[in-house]
């Protein structure tokens, strides 16, 4: 029987996981617009808001659980002080990654 210290590094991993693969799904977004357009910021920025845009469509769902869509505000899927910690990671690390490519391009690293 797992105790509840192996059961959290468990889950952490898991988070991670989806964490890591967001991140590489956001790269290669990233890629391909930035070698079609040589556009690196659109390739940055459209990942982040795709990211973003998942977690707060997530959040609203996990708030709207027993009510209506329509009873919610338009805001409320902004407050990322709610958020748990798998969203949180979920949107860091696809910014951790896109961001400092995009910066590397921008300075000429690549």
């Amino acid at each position: 029987m797992k105790t509840s210290k192996e059961n959290q590094s468990s889950e952490l991993k898991g988070m991670l996981k989806t964490g890591a693969i967001h991140a590489a799904f956001a790269l290669a977004f990233q890629i391909a617009i930035g070698l079609s357009s040589g556009d690196w910021f659109a390739g940055a920025l459209g990942a982040t808001m795709f990211y973003l845009g998942w977690e707060v469509t997530q959040r609203r769902y996990k708030i709207a659980e027993g009510r209506s869509q329509k009873d919610l505000k338009p805001w409320e899927g902004f407050d990322v002080i709610k958020w748990g910690k798998d969203a949180l990671i979920d949107l860091a690390m696809p910014i951790a990654v896109v961001w400092p490519t995009y910066l590397a391009h921008r300075y000429g690293m690549f």
